[in-house]
């Protein structure tokens, strides 16, 4: 019995779409690993690549935190620290 203040939005009940189950038991087929979804790969390679074209990994991050403005000026500080 449900109240009249409750909203059901019947996410996971509803049983009618079954396009994450049927992408669920593709994955469990050895024939998964010729199946080529278009449209999620070449959205997946365009954002690799632009991770890529930007130099955004891990050494990139840390590349970026150590850059030579960056180290210059923590040690013009360091200098000017000291001549106090």
């Amino acid at each position: 019995m449900s109240r009249p203040y409750e909203v059901r939005l019947s996410l996971t009940q509803d049983s009618g779409y079954l396009g994450a189950a049927s992408w669920a038991d593709a994955l469990c087929e050895t024939t998964a690993i010729g199946f080529f979804n278009v449209t999620g790969e070449l959205a997946l390679c365009l954002a690799l690549h632009a991770v890529r074209l930007a130099g955004v990994t891990f050494l990139g991050h840390v590349a970026l935190l150590l850059s030579k403005t960056h180290v210059v000026g923590v040690s013009n500080c360091l200098i000017a620290a000291d001549a106090r």
